[in-house]
């Protein structure tokens, strides 16, 4: 489903705000991922940093590399999915991600997916149930977090 514009914008400018460049979500890992690629050699893979038990997932692990154009920063996680499956998570950046980074991330794929399915009754407009006044998502004031919370409250912050 399509997301409406302001929206499709506004992800678009926060994502290149934090310095992504992509994700992906699978099997395999950053290591993996180059290996099969063939770049694995020439990128100089080298962890930089680890947060334990992220979010109760995995490690949350950091990791930098070269593949010919500059250093690139991936953002690894995992998590069970099933009794017998997983999901590894690699969020590829411009520059050294924080968790909070990791974080915002997630939160705005989960959101997006939400927006475009209408799941759980999220729409990208709708009537504040205080002042009864049409509101875009977008228009409430705050950070991306604020922003969600309100929607889902129905409130525009009146």
């Amino acid at each position: 489903m399509q997301l409406d514009e302001r929206s499709e914008k506004y992800f678009e400018i926060e994502r290149k705000n934090i310095g992504l460049v992509g994700s992906n979500g699978g099997y395999y890992g950053i290591e993996d991922i180059l290996k099969k690629k063939k770049l694995f050699e020439i990128s100089a893979l080298k962890e930089i940093r680890r947060y334990a038990g992220f979010f109760g997932l995995s490690d949350l692990v950091i990791y930098s590399y070269n593949v010919g154009n500059g250093i690139i920063y991936c953002a690894e996680l995992g998590y069970q999915t099933s009794i017998d499956d997983y999901n590894v998570e690699t969020h590829i950046f411009s520059r050294i991600p924080s968790v909070d980074d990791v974080t915002l991330v997630r939160s705005m794929d989960e959101f997006e997916l939400d927006l475009r399915l209408t799941r759980n009754g999220v729409q990208a407009e709708y009537r504040c149930w205080e002042c009864g006044r049409n509101s875009h998502w977008i228009d409430i004031h705050g950070n991306f977090k604020d922003k969600v919370e309100k929607l889902r409250e129905g409130y525009c912050g009146c």
